[in-house]
Formats: C-alpha cells, structure tokens, sequence
C-alpha cells in the first residue's frame, strides 16, 4: 500500500501533533511506502521511526510524480 498524505495547514497550533498522530494509524494499515509533501509532514517522519519507507516532496506535481515512480 502507498498512501499519499498533504500538511494540514488549517489545524494551525495542532498541526505537527496532528500530523505526527497520523504515524501508528499508517503503521496499522498496513502502508508500505508513504509520500508526504511539504515540510510539514515531518513530524510524521520522525513519529514512525523508520517503520515505513517515506519520501517528501514539496508540492502535488513532484507527489503525482513520486507515485508513477513506483
């Protein structure tokens, strides 16, 4: 399974929280690769600790990209 996950800008104060929450749900679903864009995202990678293979781009276009890749 590859998931494809964007920064949640309208959670202001909440976000990194929010974004690093999103890493034992990822883990439980099985995700084998997740693509994450925006330096936002993280906090998402250091939550999953190397469980999951992540790449981060900077925008849709280089995620869209990313995901024809695999």
């Amino acid at each position: 399974k590859i998931a494809v996950l964007g920064p949640m800008r309208e959670l202001g104060a909440e976000e990194e929280r929010e974004h690093a929450a999103l890493a034992e749900p990822a883990v439980a679903a099985g995700v084998a690769h997740l693509i994450l864009i925006g330096p936002e995202m993280d906090s998402i990678v250091a939550a999953l600790d190397g469980r999951i293979e992540t790449t981060r781009v900077d925008d849709v276009a280089a995620a869209t990209a990313a995901l024809k890749e695999r």
